[in-house]
Order: C-alpha cells, then sequence, then structure tokens
C-alpha cells in the first residue's frame, strides 16, 4: 500500500528507523496527490477471467436502477485475494460511459480513528480535487459544488468543511460548531453528506463503490 499512497525513492523508503514494536519504519518522501491502485501489480493489466456471473449481477442491480428508479445495494465478500477489488473496477469500468456519476471511497485500517475518512474520498471524487491541493482551491470547490446542487450553503457548507478537514469562512461559523455536543455534530455532518447525496442522484443515477467496508467501526456502521 505504500507506492500507491505514498512517493518513495527508487529504492524503497528512505530514512529507515527502529520502532520499538514496529521493526523498521520507511519515511516515504510526500504523499501522491493522485493514488494508484491498492491491489495487483504496478503497470500490469490482465484481462478479468472467471467472473462473468458476478459481473452480470452488477450490471442486473445496475440495470434496476435505471429503469426503477430506485436504490439497489449490492454486497461483494470472499476471501482475501478472491478479486473482490478488482470485480467493483471492472464492473465500474463497464458503466463509466453510461453513468456519469460513479465515484469510489477507500477504508483501510488507518481510517478506524478517522469517523469521515470515507466521505472524504467521496467527495474529492466528486469535486476532482486533491488533499494536496491548496485550501482555498478546495474550498473554492467545494463552495461551486453546494451551489450547483441547489442546497442551502450555510447548512451544508461548514459540516462537509468538517469532513475535509478545511477551515470554516468565518470565526461565527466555527464558535456555533464548536458549541454543539460533538455527537452531535458527527451526526448532523453525516446527515449533511446524506443530503448531497440524494441531490445528485436526483438529476441521474449515482454509484457509490466502497472497498474493504469491513474496516470500518462499529459506531459509525448505522450511518
Amino acid at each position: 500500500m505504500q507506492r500507491t499512497r505514498f512517493s518513495l525513492p527508487a529504492g524503497g523508503a528512505a530514512h529507515v528507523e527502529r520502532v520499538p514494536g514496529a521493526g523498521n519504519v520507511g519515511r516515504p518522501l510526500s504523499v501522491r496527490k493522485h493514488p494508484g491502485r491498492v491491489r495487483g501489480l504496478p503497470g500490469v493489466q490482465t484481462p478479468m477471467i472467471g467472473r462473468a456471473d458476478e459481473l452480470g449481477l452488477l450490471h442486473k442491480a445496475w440495470s434496476r436502477v435505471q429503469k426503477e428508479r430506485r436504490s439497489q445495494a449490492v454486497l461483494i465478500t470472499g476471501e482475501a485475494g478472491m478479486g473482490k477489488s478488482r470485480l467493483a473496477s471492472e464492473f465500474r469500468r463497464e458503466i463509466d460511459v453510461a453513468c456519469q456519476q460513479c465515484v469510489r471511497g477507500q477504508l483501510s485500517c488507518l481510517c478506524r480513528s478517522k469517523p469521515f475518512w470515507v466521505f472524504a474520498g467521496l467527495l474529492r471524487d466528486f469535486l476532482q480535487i486533491s488533499e494536496l491541493d491548496t485550501p482555498e482551491h478546495q474550498s473554492e470547490s467545494l463552495r461551486l459544488f453546494v451551489e450547483n446542487l441547489d442546497l442551502p450553503q450555510h447548512q451544508i457548507l461548514p459540516y462537509l468543511s468538517i469532513i475535509l478537514g478545511l477551515e470554516q469562512p468565518d470565526d461565527q461559523v466555527t464558535q456555533r460548531l464548536q458549541q454543539i455536543d460533538p455527537n452531535m455534530l458527527q451526526r448532523q455532518t453525516y446527515v449533511a453528506m446524506r443530503q448531497v447525496l440524494l441531490a445528485m442522484a436526483q438529476s441521474t443515477p449515482l454509484v457509490l463503490v466502497f472497498d474493504d467496508l469491513h474496516w470500518v467501526d462499529p459506531a459509525r456502521r448505522i450511518y
């Protein structure tokens, strides 16, 4: 996973240090602006074999969404290395032309202490921005995004800014959010994200792909 998310020198991780209980730990050069694939060999793309039936089931669910205008949930399960992520990626690639709104959220063991990690990934995918973009660029992209969805900015924008880890536009908003109970603030942030997803799905079908969903912590599963 190192090379997909971090830039490393040609010979591997630089500045190797000895960390008690963890062995040798390498310090990467920087975070990649556009992370690569977590699985598979870099630069190698092989045809998917033996998953025609499973892929067909995904396409049937997609067809029902288009015809009935009702949501569908599909859970792909299996042992590690069985090709679950590859199956989802292949499905996403095949519907890429027909579906203008198909985005992916990635969970990992690193995100269990960060409740909004997966939603931050979805938002950045929507906005076509990176966490390495300047805060000003991210904030402006977010503002235009909410404006185009015709949602009340004062009710939505502060919570989406929390998800992306951005500063609030003014001190009054910051003070108001600080007065909210942390559990209630988290709930309202999830509500704001739900309003965004519903608004996006009004005009055209929306496909959300969550990878490694088993890493979600129990407190967040209800959302």
